[in-house]
């Protein structure tokens, strides 16, 4: 109970401070103050993730609770994703017609009946066809030609998902959840690493090449700004609740763990740039990037400083 209510403040806190510096302090719309709500709520649990495990600090409570809240964050963020690029176009549309509440209304009711048929196909096929369908793979396959399956049930699952109007990420994600859950298939995945790092590059490509160099020095005072708050929303929504249920060397690592940004965060900014200049401008994305890349270089250097430090858990744990 106490880690679902860190989940809770964290999420929420984010996403207020997401909207508030940018609707308030940046002055932007309310669709893109939106927008950087849901990427604020993200965590980039891998980059925290390598200097734990350097530190042989991952397998401690701290540790443990660490990766439950960056789960958290990571699944309610890509629900809200979905969610938000349901109801944003109708937003728009109805703004400009002016009747904003029957099209978000209408919009939202049609995306929770699509949304909660797609869940229950994934509960269904967690529970009753998962297990089965690897078994069977693995009776006639090698460790390769497993994973190469695996993956082309990725694709089906991330297909159908965009057949329902969702993003093809929302359904790889939740492929990739359905999997997880099998010990074997999480043991067995050296095969798909090869796979990750081919295709892995071209995501970044693609916010390469979505950074104006023109708007570079607008959207480095953006980000910079963002940069602040994006630091400090972790920091008080994850790191306080942290502090006050354990302790304060608990509440500083996990605070500073969850300020990482990177892929969900980009995703939600890069579908945002899709909907055009009414969602997402040149300068907003641009600042994000510049954003989330301090968040990657800076986190990691607060996590080694605080685990080599008087905060290790290994030795207060």
């Amino acid at each position: 109970m106490p880690r679902q209510l860190i989940s809770l403040v964290n999420i929420f806190g984010s996403a207020a401070a997401g909207f508030l510096v940018s609707r308030y302090l940046l002055d932007f719309s309310a669709i893109t103050s939106l927008i950087i709500a849901v990427a604020f709520t993200a965590t980039s649990v891998g980059v925290s993730v390598q200097v734990w495990k350097q530190s042989e600090a991952l397998v401690t409570p701290q540790g443990n609770m660490l990766l439950d809240l960056a789960e958290i964050d990571d699944i309610c963020a890509v629900v809200l994703m979905a969610l938000l690029f349901t109801i944003l176009p109708a937003m728009h549309q109805g703004a400009e017609q002016g009747h904003i509440l029957l099209n978000v209304g209408t919009t939202a009711g049609w995306f929770t009946l699509k949304f909660g048929a797609f869940l229950l196909f994934c509960l269904f096929f967690g529970k009753y066809l998962e297990q089965p369908i690897s078994r069977f793979l693995r009776r006639f396959e090698q460790d390769e030609g497993y994973m190469l399956s695996i993956t082309g049930f990725g694709f089906v699952i991330a297909a159908f998902a965009g057949m329902l109007g969702f993003s093809l990420a929302i359904g790889a994600f939740f492929a990739g959840l359905l999997f997880s859950r099998d010990p074997e298939a999480v043991r067995d995945e050296a095969p798909f690493v090869p796979i990750y790092d081919f295709f892995s590059p071209f995501f970044f490509i693609v916010i390469g090449l979505g950074i104006d160099p023109a708007v570079l020095l607008t959207s480095l005072e953006l980000g910079l700004v963002l940069l602040v708050f994006a630091i400090l929303a972790k920091l008080l929504t994850a790191g306080l609740p942290a502090w006050a249920l354990r302790d304060s060397g608990t509440g500083l690592l996990v605070g500073a763990s969850m300020v990482p940004r990177a892929e969900i965060t980009m995703v939600i900014m890069e579908q945002g740039t899709h909907l055009g200049d009414w969602a997402v401008t040149e300068e907003v994305f641009s600042a994000m990037v510049i954003a989330c890349a301090a968040t990657c270089l800076l986190g990691p250097i607060a996590i080694h400083t605080l685990l080599n430090g008087r905060f290790n858990p290994r030795e207060t744990s």
